[in-house]
């Protein structure tokens, strides 16, 4: 189903929320309880190279955040599952794009790279977000990743799911032989893929191509041989939550 709303998350400029493609990953699922936890510089870290990351991740602001969350504070009480969010690039179903160089930009509010802001969000079931209480979990990393079989880039998203306070959920995502995560974004400004100008609440519209960046419906049509879509310029993720069914066949795990 296409999803996508105006919303006022603070400021005077409306931002679009974005719901993703389904996606699958039949990466197992780490059981972080058989995990070690360490000090590495004064920094509490986790060592996640079970997830196919090879480097250290810093937990140290678990805790503070479990506060907001009212999620568990100990890392051993997750289960932890690495998700290809995100394709660079390439239109999803829903006729969106986010391209590499949005997902490098420096955003200034959030003094990181946009593709980074995954890190600290929560992760929710079926988009439930409106109530940041109701986190099943949390986003733990957020990596680039080169994909040669399709000559592109995902954003690979560790996303982290609290046992104690959802044990169906953790024992559903064990079970499972594959499971289905959806991201959720908000983002201001697109660029049209037929003209390559702009449009959206952010901006004075420069785009004089037909569609609606309200109504996804409005784009998908082959227009000169070129696919009509649009590409979040200004985007800035917010959550990633487990869901029913795959859609994207770029976005499983190992097979690529």
């Amino acid at each position: 189903m296409l999803q996508l709303c105006v919303v006022h998350l603070g400021g005077n400029v409306e931002k679009v929320r974005i719901y993703g493609n389904y996606v699958e990953n039949d990466v197992p699922p780490v059981e972080m309880y058989k995990q070690e936890v360490y000090s590495d510089k004064r920094k509490k870290v986790v060592d996640l190279k079970a997830s196919g990351l090879n480097r250290p991740v810093d937990i140290s602001w678990l805790k503070a955040a479990s506060l907001k969350y009212q999620i568990s504070a100990n890392i051993k009480d997750y289960v932890v599952i690495p998700v290809p969010v995100i394709t660079s690039g390439i239109p999803n179903r829903r006729n969106q794009s986010f391209s590499m160089g949005s997902l490098l930009d420096f955003d200034t509010e959030y003094k990181r790279q946009r593709y980074s802001t995954f890190v600290g969000c929560p992760t929710y079931v079926e988009h439930k977000n409106d109530n940041f209480l109701e986190a099943k979990g949390i986003n733990l990393d957020a990596s680039l990743t080169y994909v040669p079989a399709y000559n592109l880039y995902k954003v690979n998203v560790l996303s982290a799911f609290d046992r104690t306070k959802y044990p169906e959920l953790t024992e559903k995502i064990l079970k499972l032989k594959t499971n289905q995560f959806s991201m959720g974004a908000v983002c201001t400004t697109f660029r049209c893929s037929l003209c390559g100008n702009l449009l959206g609440p952010g901006v004075e519209r420069t785009c004089k191509c037909p569609g609606d960046y309200t109504e996804l419906r409005s784009y998908g049509n082959i227009v000169n041989n070129k696919l009509h879509y649009i590409s979040a310029v200004d985007p800035v993720f917010i959550e990633n939550s487990w869901v029913a069914d795959p859609a994207d066949i770029t976005a499983v795990g190992n097979p690529i």
